[in-house]
């Protein structure tokens, strides 16, 4: 399916090697992304336009490179072919996309187009950019290709990336490996990028994203590089590019059958499944902070206690210098017909209840409604019936949804960040869940968000993924969340009968359960500090 390609200099001292996928078999032409070639490759931007896709490039290396394709023939054998670079292309919407979401007008005016964004592992001209080989075939051997077909993407869509992990380490062992994940968003501004949490090992960069979408096996992107967190640790998410993108540029080379609107919906919301449970959570700005929430009711927003920590209680939290908490709802097409269907709305809310910092980790958030018109009519609110009786099965799909990466303050197109994985653990106290561990990637700002099975039962509310106390090191895909079956009875009591008493039951739920929190094995190694 995908390709390995490396390159190398006459003294063998310069390796690279990423994936990339056979454009046309007959003609022996491979595509893969230059965001691999940083070091080998050097680009520049004519003065003139980007729109005008015009690069001057050259080798880094004073000695001619070398380069070879591992390609899989129609027998399914692979075989190794010399190759050349045919021509180096810039994509201009990927590049114009990529400068205002990861460098920022604010950046822009000191930040030159070839520098490194936080997020992203590559240079913005490089990640932009298309690298076109001419393959030197042997006689009688036939390469496999695989077709662009018409294919609707959205959020929660599953795909599977194909390509080469470690590049020559091994070739034997990890040629077109097969990784599997979802959709997690479109990147706002166009240039059809979009983020999947299918894994992105060091040479995977250039290899191709399918999909099975309605039984049909189609190339829907390539992959550009693994992604980032703000803190620098890996996100578990990977960039890629939709093939509609590089359409234009391909067909140049290659007569395929990609019709001119194919993939151009991948910044569409999302639809089904994943379009209900996005309009059920909301962004939560407090301060220079953010977080997520989720709606309990029309008025009602359940998220972190940490979240608002530093608002008070009150039904008004201006005075002392403390700020109004403030939501953020994404455009719903459920809403009243008299509402912009692309335009957020914000909400001042003030905190009805907060448990600080302590286990469990909540607060109940009081959404000010000014008037009928700024009612949030239509959004899906989680009730009792959507949560799941017990507790959810170990090895169990379930998807992640929260704002993560991004504030959703930033940029009215920020859309909540929708990941998969499975449950890994369900930590019970006396028979009744009190923890559920996760391997969905969760990233900073996700906090307060929601965990679902894959038929839109409610699981828990996301609290916190793991850090290594010692090194930093974040692990986004073990991580943690409240479960719906422990929390939200006694919400639920409290919102009725307005009882503190109830939220004071939940509150006391003993030094066991707290040590579960803490990762503490029990109450007397509580000088013991976990390593997490």
């Amino acid at each position: 399916m995908a390709a390995l390609v490396a390159c190398t200099d006459d003294s063998k001292k310069l390796a690279r090697s990423g994936s990339g996928f056979v454009l046309d078999a007959e003609r022996g032409l491979v595509v893969t992304s230059a965001s691999w070639l940083e070091g080998v490759i050097a680009l520049e931007l004519d003065a003139s336009p980007i729109a005008n896709v015009s690069l001057k490039w050259r080798f880094k290396p004073a000695g001619p490179l070398a380069f070879t394709v591992t390609a899989n023939t129609h027998a399914r054998e692979p075989v190794l072919c010399s190759a050349c670079v045919s021509d180096i292309r810039c994509l201009p919407s990927v590049h114009a996309n990529l400068t205002n979401v990861f460098v920022g007008p604010k950046d822009r005016a000191t930040t030159t187009p070839t520098s490194n964004p936080r997020h992203l592992h590559c240079d913005l001209v490089l990640l932009s950019s298309l690298v076109i080989l001419k393959l030197t075939i042997p006689p009688s051997c036939r390469l496999e290709q695989l077709a662009c077909m018409p294919c609707e993407m959205h959020t929660g869509l599953t795909v599977r990336l194909v390509g080469t992990p470690f590049g020559t380490l091994c070739p034997p062992v990890f040629f077109n490996s097969v990784s599997e994940g979802c959709v997690c968003k479109a990147i706002p501004g166009g240039g059809g990028l979009f983020v999947t949490d299918a894994r992105c090992p060091q040479g995977c960069e250039g290899g191709v994203v399918i999909t099975n979408d309605n039984g049909s096996r189609a190339v829907v992107g390539v992959v550009l590089c693994p992604f980032s967190a703000p803190d620098g640790f890996p996100s578990g998410l990977t960039l890629c590019c939709s093939m509609a993108t590089m359409g234009d540029i391909l067909r140049e080379y290659a007569p395929l059958a990609i019709p001119p609107d194919h993939l151009a919906m991948v910044a569409n919301p999302p639809r089904g499944l994943a379009k209900r449970l996005s309009n059920t959570v909301v962004g939560i700005i407090q301060g220079s902070s953010w977080g997520t929430g989720i709606f309990l009711s029309p008025d009602v927003v359940l998220t972190c206690g940490h979240i608002v920590n530093g608002a008070r209680a009150t039904p008004t939290c201006t005075s002392n210098g403390l700020s109004d908490v403030t939501i953020l709802a994404p455009p719903s097409s459920s809403l009243s017909s008299s509402s912009s269907s692309s335009a957020w709305t914000s909400y001042r809310a003030s905190v009805m209840y907060t448990n600080g910092r302590n286990v469990p980790d909540v607060a109940l958030l009081r959404v000010e409604l000014l008037s009928p018109a700024k009612h949030p009519i239509g959004r899906c609110y989680l009730k009792s019936g959507a949560c799941c009786a017990s507790h959810p099965e170990e090895g169990g799909r379930v998807f992640a949804i929260g704002y993560g990466l991004e504030s959703p303050a930033n940029s009215g197109a920020v859309r909540p960040l929708c990941t998969r994985g499975v449950v890994s653990k369900v930590v019970c106290h006396h028979g009744n869940p009190r923890l559920i561990q996760t391997t969905s990637s969760v990233l900073p700002g996700m906090s307060g968000g929601l965990v679902c099975t894959e038929e839109g039962e409610g699981v828990g509310m996301i609290v916190s993924n793991s850090r290594e106390d010692a090194s930093g090191w974040v692990y986004p895909d073990i991580n943690y969340c409240l479960p719906f079956s422990w929390i939200l009875p006694h919400i639920q009591r409290f919102l009725s009968t307005r009882d503190n008493a109830h939220m004071r039951e939940m509150e006391t739920c003993g030094p066991e359960v707290t040590g579960l929190w803490t990762l503490q094995k029990n109450e007397t190694e509580s000088e013991r500090k976990s390593k997490l």
